[in-house]
């Protein structure tokens, strides 16, 4: 498997996004001796939940070619529709702003910036900066 205690990040065309192998970051995560290997898709997978961590595997197999000594064994497809929306080219001059037409109605949330947890907190984080704005005006 792996030592590293980093998120890989997919840089070729491939089912997997990323893959974390959590005991890495805590053995605590699997039995002495086990480890708990991650891997998450953005595309919709067809197919039973066998076949996705299937193909799953076999993807994560050219990350890390180790994986094939540990007789890998999947434990659980989880699916998560519409976890992120689509960011293809050009969108970040489409998406809204923090201000609305409503006065005191603000937006907050990854739809303002990029999908992601970071980009919800920095959604939130110019809600919050544009009503302090607003309260000092009053």
């Amino acid at each position: 498997m792996s030592h590293s205690k980093r998120l890989i990040l997919n840089v070729d065309q491939s089912l997997a996004n990323h893959v974390v192998q959590l005991t890495n970051i805590s053995y605590k995560y699997a039995a002495r001796g086990k480890h708990l290997l991650t891997g998450t898709s953005l595309d919709v997978v067809a197919g039973d939940d066998s076949a996705v961590a299937g193909a799953m595997l076999k993807d994560m197999d050219t990350w890390l070619p180790s994986i094939k000594r540990v007789d890998p064994m999947p434990l659980a497809v989880v699916r998560v529709p519409y976890a992120q929306f689509e960011q293809g080219s050009g969108i970040y001059g489409r998406l809204p702003g923090t201000m609305t037409q409503i006065g005191s109605l603000y937006l907050a949330g990854e739809y303002l910036h990029f999908s992601s947890v970071q980009g919800a907190i920095r959604g939130s984080e110019l809600a919050a900066e544009a009503i302090l704005r607003s309260s000092t005006r009053l």
